[in-house]
């Protein structure tokens, strides 16, 4: 069980913003949103655009907010024990990302898009019951290759026609040996 600094929302809210106000007029690379409770991030964020490293883990969310694609500097983006169950196409625009974790969320399915990510060395699902990849392939030291390799794998698949027919034969006689 997460528990909250604060249980107020509003309260969370205001304290994210401060942080917020605090990071941007010290240029800081790194800010620490995590474990307030917070349910919305405030769009401000967006003004961040030196960040590199951003913890959301333990709180609130649904929804990743737009205003964290803009911040195109990210190489560490946590959001473990959210309440995340999609991730956007637009993950693929934080192309500088190293380190992605989203465990412990409600996640059903992970964008292609998110084959974008070259630089990606760390990518931490494990938790997401009902997230389709297999368990071992999570469980891989390498997981982020692992992982990225699977959903172009599941892509191309896709793709590919599938090359089969059935034939159904109806009628009198069809099947049986003759009498």
């Amino acid at each position: 069980m997460v528990r909250y600094r604060y249980n107020n929302p509003e309260y969370a809210y205001k304290e994210a913003l401060r942080r917020i106000k605090k990071a941007r007029e010290e240029s800081s690379t790194t800010l620490w949103l995590d474990g307030l409770g917070l349910t919305t991030i405030p769009p401000e964020i967006d003004q961040l655009t030196v960040l590199t490293q951003l913890w959301l883990q333990e709180n609130k969310l649904t929804v990743i907010p737009p205003e964290i694609w803009r911040l195109t500097s990210l190489k560490e983006l946590n959001l473990n024990q959210n309440q995340l169950a999609a991730i956007p196409p637009e993950i693929g625009q934080l192309i500088e990302l190293t380190q992605l974790r989203l465990h412990g969320n409600k996640l059903t399915s992970i964008p292609f898009e998110i084959t974008q990510l070259t630089k990606l060395e760390t990518l931490r699902l494990a938790g997401n019951p009902n997230l389709l990849i297999p368990p071992e392939i999570l469980a891989r030291k390498d997981n982020a290759q692992a992982i990225l390799d699977y959903l172009r794998e599941q892509q191309e698949a896709s793709a590919r026609p599938l090359n089969e027919a059935k034939l159904i034969l109806v009628g009198q006689g069809v099947g049986k040996p003759p009498c």
